[in-house]
């Protein structure tokens, strides 16, 4: 389209951060709001009377200069026309709407402007977004106020500045604002079209709809002046007189304006009483009542302007009910400036007019979240105050009206807290205590007051619970029968002779005083005696207790459910303990179970005191439920089936369910079902010492829920809608809190509850709840003169629809990824999966239509997040579920994710969305890769511009968003979308995108927003963009522009930031949560450096310069030294063995630039010594030790020289080679028993084992023979070598190892000093074990060419081993003779085995077998007689005899080239065969091995 966002963003936006809850703004920053409250700054301001401008020829013009289409053109000037509204702001309403709610396609637009039907009701959308952007402006401008002044508020700073660059214009800048688009709205005529061809648009419905509209704002514009009055510094007199004058013959009189009088129905009279109040607070709030000093009174400006004000309200006001308080504040404000006969007319005048019946009116159904409410609330309470203060109780002779204004004002916290902290310096708290006086004769008018109070807050129920532990006086009637005991002193004061028990308990001792008083009613006394009210209240229970009966009486019922609300808004906060608590516990189950068996119970007392349990559970729940679980709340009818599978079991009921259907169903309400819900919600959720027992109780209650209740609770008759919705909303939040409250456990309740959802109707019903919602939040939007929709998005301070959508997508969500991780089928995902039928909407299509609504950025989330979840689910299709609402669901996707002003958590969990779809929704991702660049943004457009260098870490993308972007385009890299990746490639502009933060965003890790495992996810993911580009080895001149301007320092700094990151977590003790997400992003982002290095190494790319490479190679050492050093654990020596295996690498490939060898051959010493010194486990130890040990073999073997090492370096080795010997048997002892170790671990001793070898090989080189012979003695290097050795030959395992140890072997018997290590041992372990290698083969008869090469180099080994007895036998002479023997005749056979088939099909390994045994003879026959003695002469002669047939063979053979040619083509296509199945050759020099496994070490 056309417009552009990026230079225009939405003021939809500014509204989603302003009207978003607190508990949300932590997502979006201040800069953002600050950006958008600059550039909206008109349009909050001016709200309406932006629009207000009238239509002209020039504007018509001007909009056609901007050479629109026909169409397009045409429906811009009808909506001017239905809308009254100039053509240029016409055009700014069609732009916005295209911006933020048009999600179709332009071609579709195209062809909706150009059908005259489409047109028409494209034109009705327009109108209800009109209206809706109006309503959106006033409540965020209201909000701004609000919060402006809120201490606790994050963008208070922000909001201030904003209104004081409005206010900057000149004082009063505001109030002029706000009344003047307050005129503009009342002075608004009516739409009407009679002569227009569009006036079928404007029917009757729609033109109530639009008076609602006009009404609405009216009330919103007046609550914004509220505000500003109220937190307005100095209230001028100009301000009062003005707006008396202007309300007095408006809203105050309850009379519309006449231009829509005649539209008005009983759906506009709630908005009509609503602008009556708000006038009348607005005057009160003006007559500064909290604060009447000389300076700041009314009553202190102009004589004449005071004269006529009270002129005004003298004469001129009257008339109406709302006059009342104003007369009436008047009265207070003028009191000692005018006659006591005038105040007195005045409050005549405002009695006559039942002004406390006005006030309690007003004051009714106020949302304590409301910050208008709050201050109407305020005002109103200074205007009792002082009327309390100022009058005369016996004047006010109405007491239960100004009970209940009492009541509705102690609701609210900052009226409770005014009043306790005020004391008996404030009127209200003066008549609470009045009233207590006459308790429990009045036992009504205090508690209710008192109950109010406690409901407020913790402090104020902390204080209610103190104010009745002492109560001072009783009062009850004159009993004449007990006059005996009275003694009068006076005609008004008595005193008690005797003591007199009480009810409660407590006795009223004798020589108590007592007044006495006969006002109206029978005679009463109110004796001066302190008692406990709580052990009264308590026995009040105890007494319906045991006489279940008396609850039949009203009076009993009243007086019951007025003593249970106190104690559940009492307990709600604070508890009491001793006597009457137990009394309280002891009783209350016992009249829950007492009413609930009635024929007939008494729902809502009943209620109440299930209420009072909820209070109780939040201190005891365990006692509580435990007493309700055996009289009133369900059970298994069979505990034994409970412990197998909880979901199944057989429930019972009891009395829950009986009172739910015999009662409630029948009267269709369910304040029963209600109560017990939320006590099970407080259950669930509080704090509990034995939460395990408290869960199992709460099982078959849960059960009963998900079957009897959620799935029937839509089809239940209902009195008040209202209870329809709580009910489903205390559904979801018990399950919700069974599954994912910080008390639940993977235990019998949650899996109940998985279960059912799962497998059974229940999880369908939230699908309904889901449907249900979507199309009730659309008429809402679509239509704003609905009450009954607006109540149920806004119902009790939040929205309860919304609420509830919520809570139905979070547990849809955590529901479907349990169903992923199980193997069967479960019945949701059966029904998600399932096709729609022509008349219904598929459930996805539903909640992609969530990810539109604006007004709660908590479903946008939630329904994205769970289309990423149904994304994953094997055989689904998004696309194809979406229907033909692929195209709108894309097009408005991608428009909040251009948008500058959207929700950065909205964007993160959408590109989330799309980097899934990568992988398992190639369908939708292609669709969203598919767009017109001329009509509409691409996708990777969209992307790059969002993680522009610029913009990385600001309020347009924070961290989590330019993670989510980096997850996505890596995602495409590694699934091998070229046609995609290739444009980014080509993009200069992409890859200086992608280094950024490796070249700017280093910095300190305690510093900035970001998170440690966040960071370090971001460089993860630029470094492995960068190895795939890289790996491609294309020459790309724009990568390599970018890459080679990184500098050698900045290089030097992303080394020294993995190596700080990896540090960091060694040296900080975090939560468990934390330390896994730590140690998850450190190893990944390890591994990535890791394959970025090896890839700069193999693509031939010279980026680092000597001195680079020095400093990565020492950054390697010094973390890896950190890590060995730290403690033994699974995550530490996988880095370890990841930071050893790396060492080796760049060892290998970076030698010529190291200098100082000898330095790091120290180093690795140390780490070793440090690593094997420290009583760790074997099993974690290997995995580490091969890295470190083959960098110290191969510095070993190719840089240390004997005549050039220092002391000290040969101190390293000699520290290597004490490391290495007790390795070597400990590595050999844990192989030998393999009942223990996983592959994994048995692979890592493997190698280990070889490496070593090639160490211990290396190091006994450069030391003195008198340092390492003492050494290997003392370790029994060589018995523990020896023995697995033969254990290897035996099972043929470990060729490798075998090789290794054999070729250590050789190396020792070949020197004298040495040889006598082995002599005595090699003859014991070898002789027999040997036999192995050909025993039950059949290796001599088969073709060399189908001989496997694993086979062919085991048959190396014989050879191997008997040429360590021949050199044995050199260097030990006569001491090794019989051994040697004994080896010749125990394999005598294998020799003439080997003799016989010399001239057939021998392999390589035969004849070196062969060739090595005829060795092994010649050098016996040097020792014939003691070789003929030991062995016998005939076995001698037998085998020299063979030997000479040997020779004339072998002679023979010569003789024969053609033989000889047959025998070696043979040979030839046998390896060549293994060859081509086998490309890797192993090597059997220890060389050669060792730098496989330096490549291979197990990460």
């Amino acid at each position: 389209m056309e417009e552009s966002d990026e230079s225009k963003p939405s003021k939809g936006a500014i509204c989603d951060v302003i009207l978003s809850r607190d508990d949300n703004t932590h997502v979006f920053s201040q800069d953002l709001v600050e950006y958008d409250l600059k550039d909206n700054k008109t349009s909050l301001t001016q709200g309406i009377l932006i629009y207000n401008q009238a239509r002209s020829e020039e504007s018509l013009k001007e909009l056609k200069k901007k050479k629109y289409g026909g169409d397009r053109l045409k429906c811009i000037v009808e909506l001017s026309e239905i809308l009254d509204l100039n053509e240029l702001s016409s055009e700014k309403v069609f732009t916005a709407w295209l911006i933020n709610e048009y999600r179709d396609t332009p071609d579709s637009l195209k062809s909706c402007l150009s059908d005259e039907r489409c047109r028409y009701h494209l034109l009705r959308r327009l109108v209800s977004f009109y209206f809706t952007d109006r309503i959106y402006c006033h409540l965020t401008l209201k909000q701004m106020i609000s919060h402006a002044h809120n201490d606790q508020h994050p963008f208070k700073g922000v909001y201030s500045k904003f209104l004081d660059d409005v206010e900057s214009n000149g004082s009063g800048q505001f109030y002029k604002l706000l009344s003047a688009e307050y005129e503009s709205l009342y002075n608004k005529e009516p739409l009407e079209l009679y002569d227009s061809p569009l006036r079928h648009l404007l029917t009757e419905e729609h033109q109530s709809s639009w008076c609602y509209q006009l009404l609405k704002e009216q009330v919103i514009v007046l609550e914004t002046l509220l505000i500003y009055l109220y937190y307005t510094p100095t209230c001028k007199q100009t301000y009062l007189h003005d707006l008396i004058s202007k309300f007095k013959t408006r809203a105050l009189t309850g009379h519309p304006h006449t231009a829509i009088k005649h539209l008005i129905t009983d759906l506009h009279k709630p908005l009509l009483v609503r602008l009556q109040q708000l006038q009348v607070l607005i005057v009160l709030v003006c007559m500064r009542l909290d604060n009447p000093t000389p300076e700041d009174s009314p009553q202190s400006d102009q004589r004449s302007l005071m004269q006529k004000l009270d002129i005004m309200f003298v004469t001129r006001l009257g008339e109406f009910p709302s006059h009342g308080p104003l007369i009436l504040a008047w009265a207070v404000a003028r009191c000692g400036k005018i006659s006591q006969d005038g105040i007195s007319q005045l409050g005549d005048k405002a009695l006559k007019l039942d002004v406390f019946s006005y006030i309690r009116t007003l004051l009714h159904n106020l949302e304590p979240q409301e910050i208008s409410n709050q201050l109407a609330v305020i005002t109103v309470y200074h205007l009792v105050s002082r009327v309390l203060a100022l009058f005369d109780d016996s004047a006010m002779d109405d007491e239960e009206t100004i009970t209940d204004v009492i009541c509705q004002l102690l609701k609210f916290q900052t009226v409770s807290d005014m009043v306790i902290q005020a004391g008996e310096g404030d009127a209200i708290y003066r008549y609470i205590n009045s009233s207590l006086s006459s308790f429990p004769l009045h036992f009504h008018s205090p508690l209710l007051m008192l109950t109010a109070m406690a409901s407020s807050s913790r402090a104020a129920a902390i204080h209610v619970v103190q104010r009745l532990l002492v109560v001072p006086t009783f009062t009850e009637y004159l009993d004449a029968n007990s006059q005996a005991n009275l003694q009068f002193l006076t005609d008004t004061q008595l005193e008690l002779t005797e003591d007199r028990p009480l009810f409660g308990g407590s006795v009223l001792p004798a020589g108590t005083i007592g007044l006495t008083a006969d006002a109206d009613g029978p005679p009463t006394v109110q004796w001066h005696y302190s008692f406990n009210a709580w052990d009264l209240l308590s026995h009040e229970l105890a007494a319906v207790c045991y006489q279940p009966h008396l609850v039949a009486d009203v009076n009993v019922q009243r007086r019951l459910m007025t003593n249970t609300r106190l104690m559940a808004a009492t307990f709600k906060h604070a508890a009491i303990s001793g006597e009457p608590a137990e009394m309280i516990h002891d009783s209350l189950y016992r009249i829950i179970h007492g009413l609930s068996s009635l024929e007939s119970p008494p729902t809502d007392v009943l209620a109440s005191c299930l209420d009072l349990s909820a209070s109780i559970t939040n201190f005891t729940p365990s006692r509580v439920i435990e007493n309700l679980a055996v009289v009133f709340l369900p059970f298994f009818t069979n505990v034994a089936d409970t412990l197998k599978r909880p979901w199944e079991a057989q429930i019972e009921r009891s009395l829950l369910g009986h009172v739910l259907y015999s009662s409630e169903c029948l009267q269709s309400r369910y304040s029963v079902l209600i109560s017990s819900l939320k006590l099970v919600c407080s259950a669930l959720t509080a704090p509990q010492d034995n939460a395990p027992l408290v869960r199992q109780q709460l099982a078959p209650v849960l059960l009963f829920v998900l079957r009897d209740v959620l799935p029937a609770y839509n089809s239940w008759r209902y009195t008040d809608a209202h209870e329809r919705d709580t009910i489903g909303e205390l559904c979801m939040e018990m399950v919700h809190s069974a599954l994912y409250n910080k008390n639940s456990k993977d235990d019998g309740l949650a899996q109940a509850c998985m279960q059912n959802l799962l497998h059974t109707t229940s999880g369908q019903t939230i699908f309904g709840m889901i449907s249900m919602g979507s199309d009730l939040l659309d008429l809402a939007i679509l239509e704003q003169a609905s009450v009954e929709v607006s109540s149920c998005l806004t119902r009790h301070g939040r929205p309860s629809t919304v609420y509830r959508l919520g809570l139905c997508l979070s547990l849809l969500k955590g529901l479907l990824e349990v169903a992923q991780a199980s193997k069967e089928e479960t019945v949701l995902e059966a029904s998600l999966s399932s096709k729609a039928t022509q008349s219904q909407v598929h459930l996805t299509r539903v909640m992609a239509s969530y990810t539109y609504h604006r007004h709660s950025n908590r479903l946008a989330v939630l329904s994205t997040q769970l289309l990423n979840v149904i994304a994953q689910e094997p055989g689904m299709s998004l696309l194809s579920s979406f229907g033909e609402d692929a195209y709108a669901i894309r097009s408005g996707l991608l428009r909040r994710l251009a948008l500058r002003s959207e929700n950065p958590r909205f964007k993160v969990v959408l590109v989330e969305l799309l980097t899934t779809c990568v992988e398992n929704q190639p369908g939708l991702l292609e669709l969203f890769l598919s767009t017109n660049p001329d009509t509409e943004e691409p996708l990777l457009t969209i992307t790059q511009k969002l993680i522009e260098s610029d913009k990385q870490l600001t309020h347009i993308c924070p961290g989590e968003l330019l993670l989510a972007c980096l997850n996505f385009v890596l995602a495409l890299w590694s699934a091998g979308r070229e046609r995609v990746t290739q444009k980014l490639a080509l993009s200069k502009s992409f890859w200086q995108t992608v280094v950024t933060p490796l070249t700017k965003h280093l910095g300190d890790m305690h510093s900035g927003s970001m998170s440690h495992p966040q960071k370090a996810n971001i460089f993860c993911n630029v470094l492995q963009l960068l190895t795939y580009q890289l790996y491609q080895r294309e020459e790309k001149k724009e990568f390599s522009t970018v890459i080679n301007s990184i500098s050698q320092e900045q290089w030097q700094g992303i080394s020294k930031f993995v190596h700080t990151e990896l540090k960091f977590i060694i040296a900080t003790k975090l939560n468990p949560g934390d330390d896994t997400l730590r140690h998850t992003a450190a190893i990944h982002l390890l591994d990535s450096y890791r394959m970025f290095l090896s890839t700069t190494h193999l693509a031939g790319q010279t980026l680092f310069e000597p001195s680079t490479c020095v400093s990565v190679m020492e950054d390697v050492l010094s973390t890896l030294t950190e890590l060995v050093a730290g403690e033994v654990t699974q995550t530490y020596q996988r880095l370890a063995s990841m930071l050893s295996s790396m060492l080796f690498e760049l060892i290998t490939k970076w030698s010529s630039h190291l200098t100082n060898w000898q330095h790091s051959y120290k180093e690795l010493a140390r780490i070793l010594h440090t690593a094997t010194n420290a009583g760790s486990d074997m099993t974690l130890l290997p995995s580490s030790l091969i890295g470190i040990v083959a960098s110290l073999q191969l510095l070993n073997s190719r840089k240390l020289r004997r005549p050039k090492l220092h002391d000290s370096t040969v101190e390293s080795m000699e520290s290597v080679l004490s490391c290495v010997c007790n390795l070597l048997p400990a590595t050999c002892s844990q192989l030998s028993s393999r009942e223990n170790l996983s592959f994994t671990d048995t692979s890592s001793l493997e190698k280990l084992r070889v490496v070593l070898l090639s160490a211990l090989f290396e190091v006994i080189k450069k030391l003195p023979e008198s340092v390492w012979i003492p050494r290997l003695h003392e370790s029994y290097v060589i018995p523990a070598l020896l023995g697995s050795l033969a254990h290897n030959i035996k099972v043929q395992k470990d060729l490798q190892y075998v090789e290794s140890c054999i070729a250590l072997l050789t190396d020792l018997s070949s020197k004298l000093s040495t040889s006598k290590l082995i002599s005595q041992t090699l003859a014991e372990h070898l002789t027999l074990t040997v036999s192995a290698l050909y025993e039950g083969s059949s290796d001599l008869e088969v073709a060399a060419a189908d001989v496997p090469k694993a086979l062919s180099s085991w048959q190396h080994v014989m050879g191997q081993v008997v040429d360590v007895y021949a050199f044995l036998l050199s260097t030990q002479t006569h001491g090794f003779v019989s051994h040697a023997a004994t080896f010749i005749a125990v394999h005598t056979d294998r020799i003439f085995l080997l003799m016989e088939r010399l001239s057939t099909d021998l392999n390589d390994g035969s004849i070196a077998e062969l060739r090595a045994f005829v060795h092994l003879l010649a050098s016996l026959s040097k020792h014939e007689h003691q070789w003929t003695t030991e062995a016998g002469c005939a076995k001698v002669k037998k085998l020299l005899v063979g030997v000479c047939y040997l020779s004339q063979d072998c002679v023979a053979l010569l003789h024969r080239p053609r033989a000889i040619q047959h025998i070696l083509l043979k040979q030839r296509a046998g390896r060549q065969k293994a060859t081509k199945l086998d490309d890797v050759d192993i090597s059997s020099t220890r060389q050669g091995f060792l730098l496989s496994q330096g490549s291979e070490v197990h990460a």
